[in-house]
């Protein structure tokens, strides 16, 4: 299995404060505006920052209830063999999910930080 880096969520207090913070550093917003989702039961404040000059990684602010974590696309295998991987273990901490095109789960790597996996279709 192989993955890349998706995204670094990052919680925040006021996503215009932080989002002007990121700019500083060469970031710029992905959409005009921030978008409202619901996961896990909890609404969300989202938006999605890049930097053109280093498209390695985004960075998701995030305005609500949720954990700081990292986010990994899955890009060579099946996700199912990681699930089954996984979903025995204590690390999983939300069920396999399908959001549109993607799917998507998360677990904890050994020091408890969260990581979001993500297969697109």
């Amino acid at each position: 299995m192989q993955g890349k880096l998706r995204h670094v969520g990052v919680m925040c207090k006021n996503l215009q404060e932080s989002m002007r913070f990121y700019q500083q550093f060469g970031f710029q917003k992905m959409s005009q505006r921030a978008i409202m989702e619901e996961w896990a039961g909890k609404k969300l404040k989202i938006l999605k920052l890049a930097n053109p000059a280093h498209p390695a990684g985004m960075i998701e602010l995030i305005e609500g209830d949720w954990k700081p974590h990292i986010a990994l696309t899955l890009t060579e295998g099946k996700m199912d063999d990681l699930w089954e991987k996984f979903a025995t273990k204590a690390e999983v901490i939300l069920e396999f999910k399908k959001v549109g095109d993607l799917e998507i789960f998360y677990l904890r790597d050994p020091a408890g930080n969260f990581v979001e996996v993500i297969r697109e279709k």
